[in-house]
């Protein structure tokens, strides 16, 4: 995580909010100062690396985490969802598959998506469109090692009964029902 997603993390997400975050790293440590994280995380030496977060062990399996251990996941709901893993960009189109799977632990999220521009990862972002997740904000990082590319992505759930448009799933459920 370079300093300018921290930044905007920081600067769009209250303090003590919940993040979701596919590959843990050094800026876990960083994010853990001030949010409940949760890492899910394939290689075990950088587990427990930030000490205020929550770890789960996923070891890669058929190109992308464990779905087993990500069972604990199913009935929690996260304000950012955080995708900078698996480290090989070819493995993380996974996610759209658990998304698919588990769509209420993204349905109050934010979704951030690292390195969105390159070319091994424009299927998991052309997917994430198509599944009506909205590209709300891009960075270009230019550095010296590297370009890094990251973008906020937010999904805009319609009430089955007036269409009104949400940016939570729970307040897409409570439209009309607060009604009747």
């Amino acid at each position: 995580m370079d300093i300018s997603m921290f930044d905007w993390i920081r600067q769009n997400l209250p303090d003590g909010s919940k993040i979701l975050e596919f590959g843990s790293g050094t800026g876990t440590i960083e994010l853990a100062k001030h949010y409940q994280v949760t890492s899910i995380e394939d290689l075990s030496e950088w587990m427990g690396v930030a000490k205020e977060a929550e770890y789960i062990y996923a070891p890669l399996q058929n190109n992308w985490y464990d779905w087993t251990p990500l069972e604990v996941l199913r009935d929690k709901t996260f304000d950012l969802i955080l995708v900078d893993g698996p480290f090989d960009l070819d493995q993380r189109y996974g996610v759209v598959e658990w998304f698919k799977e588990n769509p209420s632990v993204f349905g109050e999220a934010v979704l951030i998506l690292d390195d969105n521009n390159y070319e091994l990862c424009i299927d998991m972002v052309i997917d994430f469109k198509n599944l009506g997740w909205n590209h709300i904000h891009q960075c270009f990082c230019p550095t010296e090692e590297a370009d890094h590319h990251w973008g906020v992505y937010q999904k805009i759930y319609e009430c089955s009964e007036c269409a009104s448009e949400f940016v939570k799933l729970s307040e897409s459920h409570k439209c009309c029902v607060a009604k009747l």
